[in-house]
This record gives structure tokens, sequence and C-alpha cells, in this order.
């Protein structure tokens, strides 16, 4: 699936929070690898018909919707993935987040730990309770 940013629609957005275009490419690459096209070709014909609901997912709206402030979080979810690498439970955390139902909170225990990576680069992130999350994201 193509990826055509339109920029018309927010153009201030990308300037102000100091992504380039050579930075948004690499974003770009960094998502697919964890967001393949399958996964934004399954959610496309549900905005197609459900567009005016509620329904609304930051990955893809940032990604197929034109820049946007999603464009922006879609940058730091990059940002968080990239650094995260090899870490225990990221995939399954990554597999939540195409749910937008449990994107919320998967997203704050995915920017959580990346932030607190720097601080402790042996840390790993909290085991899945039940397939959920526990209250605190993080060891």
């Amino acid at each position: 699936m193509e990826i055509v940013f339109d920029y018309s629609m927010a153009p201030h957005v990308l300037p102000t929070a100091h992504i380039s275009p050579r930075m948004l490419r690499r974003i770009v690459e960094i998502m697919r690898e964890f967001y393949p096209d399958l996964w934004l070709k399954k959610l496309k014909p549900h905005y197609e018909r459900n567009g005016h609901l509620a329904f609304k997912h930051p990955i893809y709206t940032g990604l197929l919707k034109g820049v946007s402030i999603d464009t922006v979080t879609v940058a730091e979810i990059a940002a968080c993935l990239n650094g995260l690498r090899g870490k225990a439970n990221l995939g399954k955390i990554v597999e939540e987040m195409r749910n937008p139902d449990s994107f919320d909170d998967y997203f704050y225990q995915l920017v959580t730990s990346h932030r607190l990576s720097h601080l402790d680069p042996d840390l790993s992130l909290e085991p899945l309770l039940e397939e959920r999350t526990p209250e605190i994201g993080f060891v």
C-alpha cells in the first residue's frame, strides 16, 4: 500500500515537530517493519464504511490520512519501537497497539518504557498477566 502524505491538511505540523522529509521516510520504513501493509489494508474498508464514527487509529490516520497531529504520534512510536528492538514482549505490545481499543494503554507503556530505557539499558518490558498489561506497565 503506497503511503502518500497530503501536506495540505496540516502543513505546519511537521516543521513545528522538527520532522524533515528524510526523517519522515525513515519513520515510514520503521513503521512498515512493525505494521505491515496488510494491516493497513484491513483497516481501510472499516474507515470507508464507518468514517463518521469515533473509530480512529493514530497509526492508520497518521500514515494514510494526510499530515496531522497523528503523524507526530507515529514519529514518536517509530522512535520508541526502534529504541526497544529486541526487548521481551515488544512483539505483544506491537500486536495490542493494532487494536484501537487497547492502543492507548499500550502506547503509554511503550513510550514510558522507551524513556526509562535511557536510564536503565537492561530494562525489560513488563510481562503480560492474563493477556493484559498490568497497572504498572514497566519493571
